[in-house]
């Protein structure tokens, strides 16, 4: 039987069991720990106890491949190295799920926020940029597809939002491989909006939430609004693969020092507008873009 360097903590009590950096549930989040040094890697790397209704899984292979800076604590020369976990291929969904995806918009609570903010003709517009889905699950939720710049799908994240405010329903996201019911899904998520790259050289502008890159474009065109998913969704691993192209970051109220750290390693501009405004204590933690974009009426006049 092999014995991993890495293992998932073993449950001692809540103190445990952590917040899912994904669906933000407490005390349902289990982190790896080094059998060798029994510290906890970064405290994103681990897996959600919630497996129907969230799925994460981000494991010490994926976190040292996205992050190949790091190294692997050495281990003494008395110390017997474990053979190394095959790292796993990629998976991909079908698109067949994802053309099934297209359809019952008037049953899409996220789908019908964009409508009533930007009228029918910009919400369909935005639909078919950022290759927007609907799941029967929730009674009507958005499917916001990763994919690649060639066309190839990571992956779906289903979300739940409030049709009138535009509201993200905490406890509502999912994947489309986890109520499909698809064991063993590999997912290595790339920027929601990399689909975009393939067509524009515009400067790329990068948010938290898909919302926030979704309103965003519509306020400000000149950019391609990518989003990372989270807050911690800034790894090396998908700031790789936008080489060679200008980016600025927009992080949310509280976020500014971390997202800076990270985006000067790739000389990426870090706006911090929102930040002044949070330290000045006029704004919330958590803050973000689209939630100043939306206190004004949306015109074509702006495009």
């Amino acid at each position: 039987m092999k014995e991993y360097r890495y293992q998932l903590e073993k449950y001692t009590g809540p103190g445990s069991r952590y917040t899912c950096p994904m669906c933000g549930k407490k005390k349902e989040f289990t982190r790896y720990l080094d059998v060798y040094s029994g510290d906890h890697l970064a405290d994103h790397v681990g897996k959600c106890n919630r497996h129907d209704k969230c799925g994460h899984h981000y494991t010490p292979a994926q976190y040292y491949q996205d992050n190949k800076h790091l190294t692997t604590q050495r281990p003494t020369p008395t110390t017997k190295v474990p053979p190394k976990a095959p790292i796993q291929p990629t998976s991909y969904t079908s698109r067949i799920h994802f053309f099934d995806s297209q359809d019952s918009y008037d049953k899409n609570s996220f789908m019908r926020f964009l409508v009533s903010h930007f009228g029918q003709a910009k919400a369909e517009h935005l639909k078919r940029a950022y290759m927007l889905g609907t799941a029967d699950h929730w009674g009507g939720s958005v499917v916001f597809w990763q994919v690649e710049d060639n066309g190839l799908i990571r992956g779906g994240k289903v979300m739940g939002y409030d049709a009138t405010t535009g509201k993200r329903m905490k406890d509502q996201v999912t994947w489309v491989h986890t109520l499909l019911g698809i064991q063993d899904y590999n997912l290595r998520q790339v920027f929601y909006g990399e689909h975009l790259l393939s067509y524009n050289q515009k400067p790329i502008a990068l948010v938290e939430s898909e919302k926030t890159a979704i309103v965003a474009s519509a306020y400000y065109p000149q950019f391609t609004w990518m989003a990372t998913g989270s807050a911690t969704g800034l790894s090396e691993y998908k700031c790789r693969r936008l080489k060679g192209r200008v980016v600025v970051l927009f992080p949310d109220a509280g976020l500014f020092d971390q997202w800076q750290k990270i985006g000067l390693r790739y000389r990426w501009h870090s706006d911090d507008s929102i930040e002044k405004r949070f330290l000045q204590g006029e704004i919330p933690l958590g803050y973000d873009l689209a939630d100043d974009l939306l206190r004004h009426p949306w015109t074509a006049a702006q495009e």
